[in-house]
């Protein structure tokens, strides 16, 4: 994936990018105790957070996992930590306008049984995320993602990663309580079909947003680039023969994104991402 390619994601509903600053939902997966296989997960508004990614062997850093990002990034002070230069400048765009970043490449990311080479990197302020959390000091997006199958659980707080070639220790991929369905990358993103089109399962928002024009409150986001103004109120998404009924939905210019919107993973007690097969699970 080139630069270039690489911020056409433009993920710019995702935390990284959206919070609706009017108002704001718990999560709604309930957690109990973490169970002991994967990597713990901390669950912060709702988006997961990892306490052990490493970086060229250095480490650990608390990163977000953001399956809305096809991107990773970090913010310029971990850049320089890790003794790192811009490469590259590519152009972001988002629903609040554009804006230029820098970014470089790290020779080895590590996250769990997950490991990776080569991998680009935006060096960003990382604000919408700092304002989940200024503890979080980077996000893993499909740049890293999207090379393995994995388990995101919700309600028992973990991550799990296939070692390569093999499956999921304990995953329940081919569960009978959970909903299969395929997906295709749209811009770097896993988008499933929905009664409202095709939406990208994004794990960094708890908001859904679709790409069209709505008729409730008004409310500001947040993007990579400044503030965009969406409507607000309430859907029902189906997904084959399960319906689900989320907290919150923004309706929100297209701009950049090139899916019909953004639903949230949080929505589930755990999604299964099937890369090699091209398709989610979700419970």
């Amino acid at each position: 994936m080139t630069p270039r390619n690489l911020i056409r994601f433009v993920v710019n509903f995702t935390i990284g990018s959206l919070m609706i600053v009017t108002a704001a939902e718990p999560c709604n997966a309930k957690a109990p105790e973490p169970a002991a296989a994967g990597t713990k997960l901390r669950l912060m508004g709702g988006r997961p957070v990892v306490d052990d990614v490493y970086l060229n062997g250095q480490g650990p850093f608390r990163f977000l996992i953001d399956t809305g990002a096809a991107s990773n990034q970090f913010d310029a002070a971990l850049a320089r930590k890790l003794g790192l230069e811009a490469s590259f400048q590519v152009e972001l765009a988002t629903a609040g306008g554009t804006t230029f970043v820098r970014g470089g490449r790290v020779g080895e990311v590590r996250l769990g049984a997950a490991k990776a080479s080569n991998e680009e990197f935006l060096f960003t302020t990382l604000d919408g995320v700092h304002a989940l959390s200024s503890s979080i000091e980077g996000v893993l997006g499909e740049e890293f993602l999207a090379k393995f199958d994995y388990l995101l659980d919700f309600r028992n707080r973990r991550v799990e990663f296939a070692a390569e070639g093999g499956t999921v220790p304990g995953g329940t991929a081919e569960g009978g309580a959970g909903t299969r369905a395929a997906f295709r990358m749209i811009e770097g993103l896993p988008a499933i079909q929905t009664s409202e089109g095709e939406l990208a399962v994004d794990s960094g928002t708890d908001t859904t947003v679709l790409c069209r024009a709505g008729q409730g409150a008004a409310a500001q986001i947040r993007t990579a680039s400044g503030f965009a103004e969406v409507a607000t109120g309430s859907v029902r998404v189906r997904i084959g023969e399960r319906e689900v009924r989320p907290a919150q939905t923004a309706f929100a210019p297209r701009a950049a994104l090139a899916a019909d919107g953004l639903l949230p993973a949080s929505l589930f007690r755990s999604v299964f991402f099937s890369n090699s097969g091209h398709y989610l699970v979700l419970e």
